[in-house]
């Protein structure tokens, strides 16, 4: 039985009255050093946790730097930004560019004709509706329009059909609603697409509109119904650039113009003249350059991770730290700088190292020889920036195509380091078989190992605790009564 801690009132042995908690004391150093042992353990294993957290955070920059869109931003302007905006991708090239604009991108617009003065007038009877949409011809079959339907529901029933577009692709093609302008309410249709469906090549006049060919004869139960008639006509985007004139777009979003640049047409710098393609135009300018900031924010960023397992590795391996005696923080700290020090190469045969760029050493990304922290120099960067910024991606990105994959891997060659560093983390902290898995597991069994030696070594005291109490309460008890006895004799004998 447990009899936890026990002292003694008066003891007739004169002893301590917790002479038991004091010999108990003696014996809890087996005890004491199993629970310290156990809290190292411990320690170590919240210390390994987090540096399986930090090389995640490694490893999930490593796997976004791995798209070369993060190496190659580029930031663009205009002149005149009332009448277009631009924007850069990875894949564009630094320039400049003149813009004129002659012409917008016009959506066409049909309109019904005055006649149905109500809004809860409905349809009577159908006797046809369809109509051409890029070339696809919807009849009423497809809208399903019967008697019945109000002018919002025909509307509603013209905008839910999945059209056909110009590059065969399924999408909502036809915005339709209703007008109304004071006393009729007129349906108007609009095709989300922008631009003409077919042009004239020579004069760039349209040829063919988006909708075309309707025939709508609806009977209305009171109004009567106005076939719809074209009051807009759908035009593409006229547009000169760099002195190269007649370029069309169906939008006025310009995306296949000047590679790698998107650029939003607002406004005209021409005046037009109805029914003749306009010309000339004022000039506008788009200046597109490299842009190095946000280059350099990306390979800080991958510094920064490194850095961040750095840091903690070196601040556990001090007289105190948690990974003073172990091999494997140091290990893993020497793969990681294998990696950094190891060439690209290039992904085609013979398999030699890139040229230009091959090393992060070449962008300006150094090692403290101290630390082992990376720093950017900004001499280095800038250099490499001005020698070949297209070039500094495929330090990080380069891999070959999976036809010669095999042939890459036989002759050892090295991918780019966001894919290594990618590769030798995912190995490290793999759940199933990496090392650090491997050394949690083993601090598991040791600490199991503890509580299993701590539960014995607490059960053998506490049978101790009771044997000593049990030995004392006896003690005190024989001392009790030779005590009593004693006194007995003495009184006995004073009355002699």
């Amino acid at each position: 039985m447990a009899l936890g801690s026990v002292t003694f009132g008066g003891l007739a042995s004169g002893l301590p009255p917790d002479i038991v908690d004091q010999l108990m004391s003696s014996q809890q150093t087996r005890l004491k050093r199993m629970e310290q042992e156990k809290s190292y353990y411990q320690n170590q294993k919240s210390a390994f946790s987090e540096l399986n957290g930090r090389l995640s955070s490694l490893r999930s920059v490593s796997e976004t730097l791995q798209d070369e869109a993060n190496f190659s931003p580029h930031t663009a302007s205009a002149s005149d930004t009332d009448r277009l905006s631009v924007t850069a991708d990875s894949t564009a090239l630094s320039g400049n560019h003149t813009v004129s604009v002659q012409r917008l991108a016009t959506n066409q617009t049909l309109m019904g004709a005055a006649g149905v003065t109500s809004s809860t007038d409905t349809v009577a009877s159908v006797t046809t509706f369809q109509f051409d949409y890029n070339g696809q011809t919807y009849t009423n079959d497809d809208f399903g329009i019967t008697a019945g339907d109000t002018m919002y529901t025909v509307a509603e029933k013209i905008s839910r059909v999945d059209y056909t577009a110009a590059d065969g692709t399924s999408e909502e093609g036809i915005s339709a609603s209703v007008l109304f302008d004071g006393t009729n309410y007129r349906l108007v249709m609009t095709p989300v697409d922008s631009g003409a469906y077919a042009r004239n090549a020579t004069d760039g006049s349209t040829d063919t509109e988006r909708i075309a060919n309707i025939t709508d004869t609806l009977t209305f139960t009171t109004g009567t119904y106005g076939a719809l008639s074209q009051t807009i006509s759908g035009e593409d985007a006229l547009m000169t650039v760099d002195g190269l004139s007649s370029i069309y777009s169906t939008s006025n979003t310009v995306e296949d113009v000047i590679p790698g640049v998107t650029v939003v047409l607002k406004d005209t710098s021409a005046s037009v003249t109805a029914g003749t393609p306009p010309t000339g135009g004022t000039d506008m300018y788009i200046s597109v350059t490299n842009d190095t900031d946000s280059l350099k924010e990306t390979l800080n960023e991958f510094i920064g991770a490194f850095n961040g397992v750095i840091d903690y590795v070196n601040s556990e391996r001090g007289a105190n730290g948690l990974f003073r005696t172990e091999s494997l923080a140091r290990s893993v700290i020497s793969q990681m700088r294998n990696e950094l020090n190891a060439a690209t190469s290039d992904t085609t045969s013979p398999y030699s190292e890139l040229t230009t760029f091959s090393r992060i050493a070449e962008l300006g990304i150094k090692t403290d020889s101290s630390t082992g922290r990376l720093q950017l120099d900004t001499t280095d960067f800038n250099n490499a920036v001005s020698s070949n910024y297209s070039s500094i991606a495929d330090v990080f990105t380069s891999e070959p195509t999976s036809a010669n994959r095999t042939a890459f891997e036989t002759a050892e060659a090295n991918e780019g380091l966001a894919h290594r560093m990618a590769d030798l983390v995912k190995n490290i902290t793999n759940s199933v078989d990496g090392s650090l898995s491997g050394k949690t597991e083993g601090l598991n069994i040791r600490i199991s190992s503890l509580d299993d030696r701590m539960l014995r070594e607490s059960d053998r005291l506490e049978r101790m605790r009771e044997q000593m109490t049990l030995k004392f309460a006896r003690l005190e008890q024989l001392m009790s009564q030779m005590n009593g006895t004693g006194s007995a004799l003495t009184q006995s004998l004073s009355q002699l």
